[in-house]
């Protein structure tokens, strides 16, 4: 008597189509038109005789002439100054709430996690404008209230400097680098910290010998995030760094292509390249000095999470959050808001709706604030719908063509938002068809899509993470195509994390000023754009009223957005038990 082999397994279930070859090569190709030619047409422009989509020559000329100018290297040398010091204060500042919120018995360190929150959701052009006029040196707030106090004829703090800049983009990079951070903190094994003390080690020694050594991925990815962040940061340089007569990469290229007699294009094309290879040295020496390291912070036994009594020390954290809430949250928006009140920027009297009523009588701004939410709605659906798309093709085969698209779609996150902007204004302008969509909403659109992708796809990704493969594999094996198993069983499944993904993308979109700023058109802008007008030609308390308006309008589309996505959730948690 034989023994009966059992039926395979592939017999069972229907053999999975294989996606036509060609059809994945031409996703990678689209992917590659759309994400990876505009960093072709910075380096082509970088040679260029004439401006984007007019008739001219080739010449290294100007190329050369911008890599030997010492203009160059000092704004080089300020541009990574800035960024080093910012990395630094921010990182440190950030380590030490992480820190406390995680492992210390500080009060209100419950505080912190929603604080920081609502510093990272402040758009930076707001945040730089708050701070430009709370550290303006003749009627700014605190400089007011410091001469009431004290009777002085004078200030005692300007914002515009190289302490006022790097203080302000910290206090905004820190809640960045705090929530990499936070992560790592709590998830590290106690009995780690037990065994040095137990070795005779202080707490002191402890955390510098043993924890910071195992926390160095997280600790150097967000520094390397930061760095990276600052390296092509243009907000906040170009609020409080031009008035100071500081200039980093980003606003000296704005300054090239804002340049009179139309422009320095081939120069600031220059700079761009230069910007680009910055960034992609840093990404191959982090990839050096970390590749092949093991760093482990969670153990399988004694798995326990106590906290350190502090004792007396512990009201210094509370002054440290305090502080931070201070100087980060409460005195940016209450200047915001008192700024929005006043006849004049200064004038300590007479408050008035005033500025609200030209605000919205102005018709520019409204087309601004119209045009603004129509492209963080659309722009926020065509982002996330994409990138499920994506994020679903590259879940199911790791080959050539999905590797091409993983780096197509990643590489905006690399590249300044000033520099996307000059290779978009290059591509559209150099191509016939599409240069009629230059100056028009739709190179807008585009433009902030490109800039918004790196952040859909990981909302994507991470919503896909979460839906097992055998919900769609036995889909599959009942009859439905790999697209109808997709959307009638993923789908459902991951729509309230995709809803919060296309508001995290709107609210990015519409704070967006470095690629609008060079895009936008006289009958297409962004409020962000308007803004920045507003700013710099005096209209201070206007620009204070806008964000006003704004942000009291998506703290609404927030609550309504929560609320929605609560019951979407409640209904698939019902769909799931049912």
């Amino acid at each position: 008597m034989t023994a009966t082999t059992p039926p395979a397994v592939s017999m069972l279930a229907p053999a999975r189509p294989r996606r036509p070859r060609a059809a994945r090569v031409l996703l990678a190709a689209a992917c590659a038109a759309v994400f990876l030619w505009p960093v072709v047409m910075v380096a082509v422009g970088a040679f260029r005789t004439s401006l984007p989509g007019t008739p001219g020559g080739w010449t290294v000329t100007k190329l050369v002439d911008t890599y030997l100018s010492p203009v160059t290297y000092q704004v080089l040398a300020q541009t990574v100054f800035f960024a080093v010091s910012v990395t630094v204060v921010s990182t440190l500042l950030a380590l030490f709430f992480a820190w406390v919120v995680a492992r210390t018995d500080t009060p209100l360190r419950r505080l912190v996690t929603p604080m920081m929150g609502l510093v990272l959701a402040m758009p930076p052009l707001f945040f730089a404008i708050s701070w430009g006029m709370l550290g303006n040196q003749r009627v700014g707030l605190l400089n007011t209230v410091y001469q009431w106090l004290t009777g002085a004829g004078h200030g005692f703090f300007n914002v515009e400097s190289w302490f006022g800049l790097i203080l302000v983009s910290s206090l905004k990079a820190a809640s960045f680098s705090y929530f990499l951070l936070l992560g790592p903190f709590l998830t590290m094994d106690r009995s780690l910290e037990e065994a040095s003390l137990t070795a005779g080690a202080g707490r002191a020694r402890t955390f510098f010998r043993v924890q910071l050594p195992l926390l160095t991925p997280a600790i150097s990815g967000a520094a390397f995030l930061t760095m990276l962040a600052f390296l092509e940061a243009f907000d906040i340089p170009e609020i409080i760094g031009i008035p100071a007569g500081i200039r980093v990469l980003p606003t000296q290229i704005y300054s090239h292509i804002n340049a009179t007699y139309g422009g320095q294009y081939a120069e600031a094309s220059s700079l761009a390249m230069c910007l680009m290879l910055i960034i992609l040295a840093l990404v191959a020496v982090r990839a050096r000095l970390l590749g092949g390291r093991e760093f482990t912070t969670v153990s399988g036994k004694s798995y326990r999470l106590e906290r350190w009594k502090l004792g007396r020390a512990r009201w210094l954290g509370t002054g440290g959050i305090l502080g931070y809430g201070l100087l980060a949250l409460v005195l940016p928006l209450a200047q915001l808001y008192l700024g929005s009140l006043q006849s004049l920027f200064g004038r300590y009297d007479g408050f008035s709706l005033d500025n609200y009523a030209a605000v919205l009588d102005d018709a520019e701004i409204t087309g601004a604030i119209r045009d603004t939410a129509l492209l963080a709605v659309l722009g926020g659906l065509v982002t996330v719908v994409v990138c499920t798309g994506l994020a679903a093709v590259l879940r199911t085969r790791g080959g050539l063509a999905e590797r091409l698209v993983t780096i197509s779609v990643w590489m905006p996150m690399a590249l300044p938002g000033i520099v996307l902007g000059l290779g978009i204004m290059w591509s559209f302008l150099s191509v016939p068809g599409l240069n009629q969509l230059y100056a028009t909403i739709w190179i807008l659109l585009v433009g902030l899509f490109i800039g918004a992708v790196p952040v859909g796809m990981r909302a994507a990704e991470g919503a896909l993470a979460q839906i097992p493969r055998d919900l769609e594999e036995a889909a599959r094996i009942g009859g439905a195509s790999r697209v109808r198993a997709f959307a009638g069983v993923v789908v459902p499944l991951i729509v309230p994390s995709l809803l919060s993904g296309w508001l995290l993308v709107a609210i990015m979109i519409s704070g967006n000023l470095a690629i609008p700023v060079l895009l936008a058109s006289p009958t297409s802008q962004t409020v962000s754009v308007e803004v920045l007008k507003l700013y710099q030609s005096g209209e201070i308390s206007q620009a204070a009223a806008v964000f006003c308006v704004i942000s009291t309008a998506m703290a609404a589309v927030g609550v309504v957005v929560g609320v929605v996505r609560a019951v979407l959730s409640r209904r698939t948690l019902l769909r799931g038990t049912g």
